[in-house]
């Protein structure tokens, strides 16, 4: 699992396992879109214990995982991401059930709210995506 492979590489993150309440696939396998090479992708969001949010030692935002392709948010960062109708965290909650990990119930509340994310902004962040996209292709 990933999260168990964040918490070995940095110790300082062994609580990631215990605190995160939504975990889940996405990207190509999720599509069923995957070939041979296709690496598997994962995002999630934690809640980090509470000395992160007091006093100002301890610092989180979020945890990337390079193999398998993994990024945990903190829930602020997370929220503060898909209110602004980013593409990529927008695309995380509406994932399939079946590739759900982990759904705590403070992850279902999440995900039973799903759509309050959504905006007239998305109009334009995904349209912004696309052209990206797009450009990128242009330059291979």
């Amino acid at each position: 699992m990933p999260l168990e492979k964040i918490a070995k590489q940095s110790p300082h993150l062994s609580w990631i396992k215990d605190r995160c309440v939504f975990l889940t696939r996405h990207g190509s396998h999720s599509y069923n879109t995957n070939v041979e090479t296709s690496d598997e992708d994962f995002k999630g969001i934690c809640i980090p214990p509470k000395q992160y949010y007091l006093g100002f030692q301890h610092h989180f935002e979020q945890a990337e995982l390079k193999e398998p392709d993994t990024v945990v948010y903190e829930i602020k960062k997370f929220f503060n991401l898909a209110s602004a109708c980013n593409p990529s965290i927008i695309e995380v909650l509406h994932t399939d059930p079946s590739d759900h990990i982990i759904v705590s119930d403070i992850g279902r509340i999440i995900l039973d709210h799903k759509d309050k994310f959504l905006s007239k902004r998305v109009r334009y962040t995904f349209s912004g995506y696309a052209v990206s996209q797009l450009k990128r292709i242009n330059l291979l």
